[in-house]
């Protein structure tokens, strides 16, 4: 969800091919610069990512074709758990609060 909708930038994939047998696909992603002496990098805004999943499901073409996707209430974005502590994709999750 984050490469496919996120502000990283995508390489093309590349192929590992052994004895003429495909192995595996890698698909790289960065970020478009990198902050010097962070040990992180943002992926985006959740709620941009969530408008271009909306748009590619009514707009795929850049025309509208739908006004809502055909897909169940709730199923656009993605679901991060609030205690969210993960080893191999550790994620800071800042939220806005307006006072």
């Amino acid at each position: 969800y984050f490469i496919k909708y996120g502000d990283w930038i995508i390489d093309e994939p590349s192929a590992n091919i052994v004895n003429n047998e495909l192995i595996s696909i890698d698909f790289v992603s960065n970020p478009p610069e990198l902050t010097p002496g962070q040990r992180f990098e943002t992926l985006g805004f959740l709620s941009t990512m969530i408008s271009r999943q909306f748009n590619l499901f009514t707009a795929p073409e850049g025309n509208i074709e739908k006004l809502s996707p055909t897909y169940k209430h709730g199923s656009l974005g993605i679901k991060i758990p609030e205690n969210y502590k993960g080893k191999y994709l550790p994620l800071w999750i800042f939220n806005f609060v307006k006072q």
